[in-house]
């Protein structure tokens, strides 16, 4: 028996199906071999004590699942982020349960959609419209990938209590809006609706990636001329179309060697209206080596004199 205070995470019967490496019926598992690196993966990652298996409804045993290498990666993937944000309630990862506390809105809908579209092969997959599969032809039900430009169709959904579910994502013009509606018979009006509305004179603003070089700097008696320096964080804001953010980029215009890679260089300073709006470090994205500057001879500085 584990401890009281012991964090048990409950995984559904479904994501365990997902983490078979080869043929198998449901109804019929294996820990071994069906995704225990996962679930050890998953404790350490996430910090509960231990992993327990629910299995929910019978399903026929006759029925064989395969799934490949890059539906275990997908999978894993989900897996995570329900973890990420259960963490807190592990007990409703019980499918089925009508209890009071068991609810999603709308808001979480949309995170999770936000989360989930950032791996592409999701992306790709609710943005289909028609798969052809062993001679057979499927279309999407989400009906708007047919009618809305930039449309991508993430999930459709129905229950007696949350009414007809639709959790959509729309690109235009390189941004990306994601509209979740509960309990509304006229999403698939709705839905375009919002999105001319949430498009029109509006953009969206980004601040220098993350971990990509952002500027250089001189090195003073280095064993390189310059270091890149590279922000630690980023963040993307949506404006009207007449605002917009301002930077103030607070960086040495040289430094003297050592330094190491990771050390502090730096700040970006964004602001909207005189307001500071985010703020991020740089840091130095390699590092360079302090060398002994060779001795010059008469010549060598009367050159450099007069080159001046």
């Amino acid at each position: 028996q584990p401890a009281a205070d012991a964090r048990t995470a409950i995984l559904p019967f479904p994501f365990h199906v997902l983490y078979c490496k080869r043929f198998f019926r449901f109804g019929q598992y294996d820990p071994e071999d069906c995704g225990s690196d996962v679930f050890a993966l998953v404790q350490h990652r996430f910090g509960f004590d231990r992993i327990e298996l629910f299995d929910g409804p019978e399903l026929p045993r006759d029925r064989a699942c395969a799934l490949s290498d890059q539906n275990i990666e997908i999978g894993i993937d989900l897996l995570q982020l329900l973890l990420r944000f259960f963490k807190d309630s592990p007990e409703l990862f019980k499918l089925g349960l009508d209890g009071a506390e068991h609810y999603s809105t709308a808001h979480d809908m949309a995170l999770l959609a936000a989360e989930a579209l950032k791996n592409p092969t999701f992306s790709l997959i609710v943005s289909t419209k028609t798969a052809k599969v062993m001679g057979r032809t499927f279309s999407n039900h989400n009906k708007l990938l047919w009618s809305v430009d930039g449309m991508i169709g993430v999930k459709n959904g129905y229950t007696q209590k949350a009414g007809r579910t639709l959790v959509t994502a729309c690109t235009r013009n390189g941004m990306t809006l994601i509209y979740v509606t509960l309990s509304d018979p006229g999403d698939y009006i709705d839905h375009p609706a919002a999105y001319d509305w949430g498009f029109e004179g509006r953009k969206v603003f980004r601040t220098a990636a993350e971990g990509e070089t952002f500027a250089s700097i001189e090195v003073v008696s280095g064993d390189r001329a310059e270091v890149g320096v590279v922000p630690t964080s980023q963040a993307a804001f949506l404006l009207n179309e007449d605002e917009d953010i301002t930077e103030e980029i607070y960086l040495p215009k040289f430094i003297y060697a050592p330094v190491e890679a990771g050390d502090y260089a730096g700040t970006i300073v964004y602001k909207k209206d005189g307001d500071e709006v985010f703020i991020t470090d740089l840091v130095f994205e390699t590092g360079a080596k302090a060398v002994q500057p060779k001795r010059q001879g008469i010549f060598d500085r009367m050159f450099d004199f007069f080159s001046r």
